[in-house]
């Protein structure tokens, strides 16, 4: 798995703990997460905890007393990280114990905040319960691991795409576009004429797992031919470019999702694999005042019609203005 493989597993694998505050006086269900609520009232503690403020560069809340709406999709984000990570264990393993949890309580978090320390805890908790489950794996013979780990990621693997991409900058997309013209190849366009970031080294098959950040234009270009499609990378505007030659579903009958299985089970990164899938697999429901759950991000994105008063004091809407308090 060439170029693009290198370029996206780290942002595939990763699952970010961040930290965040805030205080609402009514306590609705601001999200649930595979059954589980969870309620405004635990994401408002939250949103206001100082490390949750420090992660985003937030020195205090929005105005005095209210809380900043950005804090809080940050908290209510990792909250429901945690909590589809504990479904998962309890979906596939033993779930979280007592065991796991005096070890997690064991550790000194430094936080000074008592909800981002119990937030901390169980995420430590569940870890230990998801790295347990990983471990199990070492118990099986080689073919019995790599069939269980995927009945338990198979739904995050998602299809396979054979494809070439490039990502072109705004001002060359259209030059980009006529030289590939139908179905040209990426190697015959000319890098010194027209400026480009190649993605694949030709025709490179993958797993779903790990284009993100690319899945959506990737999921909606035909077969056959190219297509284009503006994506942010890094806070940058690009138009990524696709030719898909093929898509095939997950199977353990695909060479790509062998290949992706074996490849996490001897790189040592299952239980970070396992997180992933965790999160990407549950079944998530936002309270919309808040946002809306970026399920290939993992994170609560802004609201797409924001209902906060147009006359703010600040940039960012507070949670209150976005719930609709008095």
């Amino acid at each position: 798995m060439k170029r693009l493989l290198a370029t996206t597993t780290a942002a595939a694998l990763s699952l970010a703990m961040f930290a965040t505050g805030c205080g609402v006086a009514a306590d609705e269900t601001a999200a649930t997460v595979d059954g589980t609520d969870i309620s405004t009232r635990t994401i408002g503690e939250l949103a206001e905890s100082s490390e949750i403020l420090k992660n985003l560069q937030i020195a205090a809340t929005s105005r005095d007393g209210v809380v900043n709406a950005e804090a809080a999709r940050a908290a209510l984000g990792q909250v429901v990280q945690v909590r589809a990570i504990e479904a998962f264990v309890e979906r596939f393993g033993d779930g979280v114990t007592e065991a796991d949890r005096a070890a997690a309580e064991a550790i000194s978090t430094g936080a000074t905040d008592e909800a981002f320390a119990s937030l901390t805890t169980d995420y430590l908790a569940a870890n230990n319960a998801l790295t347990r489950l990983s471990d199990s794996l070492a118990d099986m013979a080689p073919e019995e691991a790599r069939s269980e780990l995927f009945r338990w990621t198979h739904r995050s693997i998602g299809a396979t795409h054979c494809i070439e991409a490039a990502l072109v900058d705004g001002a060359a997309a259209e030059q980009f576009g006529a030289a590939v013209g139908t179905d040209a190849p990426l190697a015959d366009i000319d890098a010194e004429a027209i400026e480009f970031t190649p993605l694949t080294d030709g025709e490179e098959c993958h797993a779903e797992a790990v284009l993100t950040g690319f899945v959506t234009p990737i999921r909606n270009a035909p077969i056959g031919s190219w297509y284009s499609e503006e994506i942010t990378v890094q806070g940058m505007t690009y138009t990524m470019f696709v030719k898909k030659g093929s898509e095939e579903a997950t199977s353990l009958d695909n060479p790509a999702t062998v290949e992706l299985i074996d490849g996490i089970m001897s790189s040592g990164q299952t239980t970070q694999f396992l997180q992933f899938a965790a999160v990407s697999q549950a079944r998530v429901a936002i309270d919309p005042r808040y946002g809306t759950w970026n399920v290939d991000l993992g994170a609560v994105d802004s609201p797409l019609r924001p209902t906060f008063p147009a006359a703010s004091a600040s940039n960012e809407p507070s949670l209150e203005d976005l719930l609709g308090a008095a």
